[in-house]
């Protein structure tokens, strides 16, 4: 498959574009059951590019913060990726968008996957608040979250890509 750019758009229509048609062509439509060997829950990370997260350390400490709440990454989309990563993305609870160019890939997963979605970037203060939404997210059927066009015009509404740490799914 390829990705149709032209070099007039922004990043996220390229690199969210080829998240996007990864997960369209690949991820085959399957009831999931989750398959990690551990305590708590794991999510995949989305959208780590290298122009979102440039400095190495800045996007391991996404996995740090990550950690010290009891959240374990699974995958991360798409900075050191590995061709075994590819096969383990329906082993997540959950994904975490954490800049826009992930957010269709998410849209993608939990359409065929039934895989729920947050959106925000562990960082500072906010990993705790991520953190609780994330547990949220697993903890409650997936009826109790926004519904798809509510959310995605919240991102609008909150510009993401020039605030990352805002949540686009908070409970209701």
């Amino acid at each position: 498959f390829y990705v149709p750019v032209n070099g007039m758009h922004d990043y996220v229509k390229g690199a969210g574009g080829a998240f996007s048609a990864y997960a369209d062509k690949m991820v085959k439509k399957s009831d999931r059951l989750c398959k990690h060997d551990h305590e708590g829950i794991s999510v995949n990370l989305l959208g780590v590019t290298p122009l979102d997260f440039a400095y190495q350390k800045s996007y391991q400490k996404l996995s740090e913060n990550l950690k010290a709440h009891g959240i374990m990454v699974n995958t991360v989309w798409a900075m050191d990726i590995g061709e075994e990563d590819y096969d383990r993305i329906e082993e997540a609870d959950l994904n975490l968008v954490v800049s826009a160019a992930g957010l269709s890939m998410a849209m993608i997963l939990r359409e065929k996957l039934s895989m729920p979605y947050v959106i925000g970037t562990p960082l500072g203060e906010y990993t705790e608040r991520i953190a609780l939404r994330l547990n949220d997210a697993v903890k409650y059927d997936l009826s109790s979250l926004r519904p798809k066009e509510e959310a995605e015009a919240l991102v609008r509404e909150l510009k993401l890509s020039d605030d990352s740490y805002s949540l686009a799914y908070e409970m209701r």
